[in-house]
């Protein structure tokens, strides 16, 4: 990588660079295991993206951050609803 690249940039024909794409390839195993053991509803969604784990593109990792985003939110309804709970 050159000193005036940036992480997460593509080169001229849309692809990451080798760091990028272990960054994608990590990031597609834990949503896998994620996926597998709990999380049911990611599944179709993560099976997609997984199939661009030679060569993903900027795109592919947008997705994969929706996804982890979407995983948060989640999160954050559990504990709005459990203090609702909580407190009637």
């Amino acid at each position: 990588m050159n000193n005036n690249e940036v992480p997460g940039k593509t080169n001229n024909a849309g692809f990451m660079d080798k760091e990028d794409v272990r960054l994608y390839q990590s990031c597609i195993g834990s949503l896998m295991w994620i996926a597998s053991t709990s999380r049911v509803d990611i599944l179709q969604a993560v099976v997609m993206l997984s199939r661009f784990t030679a060569a993903p593109r900027q795109e592919h990792f947008d997705r994969v951050d929706i996804i982890y985003r979407y995983l948060r939110m989640g999160r954050r309804l559990q504990r709005l609803q459990r203090e609702e709970q909580a407190n009637p």
